[in-house]
């Protein structure tokens, strides 16, 4: 009689720990679940992808592979002959001189003397997706000395290219169109903290005939 007693005891506490089990997967949510932030889910990623235009993509995986071919040169003679290198492959990529909605956050602007401005536009790398707000290693720009544009490339206050820009702010993602400048048959470009050899910090100069807010 006792064994059956102990018997009925232990099979009940079977039945009620397996009632708990069931429970709990029903039940309120774990603390863990609770801890999550309100709209986690509609947090927006740091990197948003950006469909890069083909010879954009191009120009940056010519301009990346020498960086870094250049980095591990073992002296002058061979950082010479790559930088020749990339000049012809930059060349090649920029035959056609023409920019077609390429992709990039709006990094500088500004107006010079009240009649031009000047902006500088750091490229999106499809390696990365996205661009950082304080510019990136490679970009586009126009100059920024109206007395030695021999490109033309500033723009003019008043016209619709100066009414466009004046309705973006600096970190706007944008599309932008218009032609590389050339200078001695290579594509013209400026360099700002640059060690010497390496592209980190290079901006192309380019004659803009749109640039619009990214959608």
């Amino acid at each position: 009689m006792i064994f059956v007693t102990r018997l009925a005891a232990v099979t009940l506490m079977i039945c009620w720990g397996i009632t708990l089990i069931a429970c709990s997967g029903t039940g309120n949510k774990s603390d863990v679940d609770q801890a999550q932030p309100k709209g986690h889910a509609n947090v927006r990623p740091l990197k948003v992808h950006l469909n890069v235009p083909p010879k954009q993509s191009e120009l940056l995986s010519v301009c990346d592979s020498f960086d870094k071919l250049l980095k591990k040169a073992p002296n002058d003679l061979k950082r010479q002959e790559l930088v020749e290198q990339q000049e012809q492959a930059m060349n090649r990529v920029l035959a056609n001189t023409d920019i077609s909605e390429w992709v990039g956050t709006l990094v500088r602007m500004n107006i010079i003397g009240g009649l031009y401005a000047y902006i500088d536009v750091g490229l999106a790398d499809p390696n990365f997706q996205s661009v950082s707000f304080d510019g990136a290693r490679i970009g586009v720009r126009t100059w920024e000395d109206v007395n030695t544009d021999v490109g033309k490339t500033m723009i003019l206050k008043g016209s619709p290219l100066y009414r466009s820009i004046s309705e973006l702010s600096i970190g706007d993602t944008v599309k932008i169109s218009g032609v590389f400048i050339r200078e001695g048959g290579n594509p013209s470009r400026m360099k700002f903290g640059d060690p010497g050899w390496r592209l980190s910090g290079t901006r192309f100069i380019v004659r803009f005939s749109q640039v619009t807010k990214h959608n």
